[in-house]
């Protein structure tokens, strides 16, 4: 069950979701929106200056459009954190992403998959298992590298919640458990 946050973070994702895709700004506004979420990780201070209650709600809205026009964004995103603004919701701008970001991979046929190794993986290997898991779901495969320290090798694959693991220290657990049977 949903919480009430969880709801607020897909309804609007939703809303933009569609608004975007009927006026045919969907890839503008998803390159928009990371955009925000990549200075908003920078920038923590930014939010500090929205949600200060000595500043007045005309100045925190120029400098939202100031911000927005000095990085390029479209005019309809613009109005889209205004309105976050004007409804005290600026705050949820993170979780709406996300939403908004899974609505738009599983429209673009895009599927996330995390890759725990113990170091980075070669990109002939990346390549190939990229490669492997889009024939296997038949969408294109967006490969998440992480690195995993208590992994002795191998590789550990988690895709829509599953694991699939290959990694030596699974491989020595299976041992453990059989010789001690």
């Amino acid at each position: 069950m949903k919480t009430e946050l969880e709801t607020l973070h897909s309804v609007y994702a939703q809303a933009l979701f569609l608004y975007a895709d009927e006026n045919s700004l969907l890839d503008r506004i998803f390159f928009d929106y990371e955009k925000i979420i990549s200075s908003l990780k920078k920038q923590a201070d930014f939010l500090k200056v929205i949600n200060h209650p000595g500043i007045s709600q005309a100045d925190k809205e120029k400098v939202l459009r100031d911000i927005g026009k000095a990085a390029g964004f479209c005019p309809e995103f613009i109005y889209f954190l205004k309105m976050l603004l004007n409804k005290k919701r600026f705050e949820i701008l993170h979780g709406i992403f996300l939403k908004f970001r899974d609505i738009y991979d599983a429209y673009k046929d895009r599927l996330k998959v995390f890759m725990h190794s113990p170091e980075r993986l070669d990109k002939n290997v990346l390549d190939k298992i990229t490669k492997e898991l889009a024939g296997i779901f038949k969408k294109e495969i967006m490969p998440q590298e992480i690195l995993d320290k208590t992994l002795i090798g191998g590789i550990k694959i988690r895709v829509r919640g599953k694991v699939y693991d290959g990694s030596i220290k699974k491989e020595l657990e299976h041992l453990k458990i059989a010789l001690t049977s």
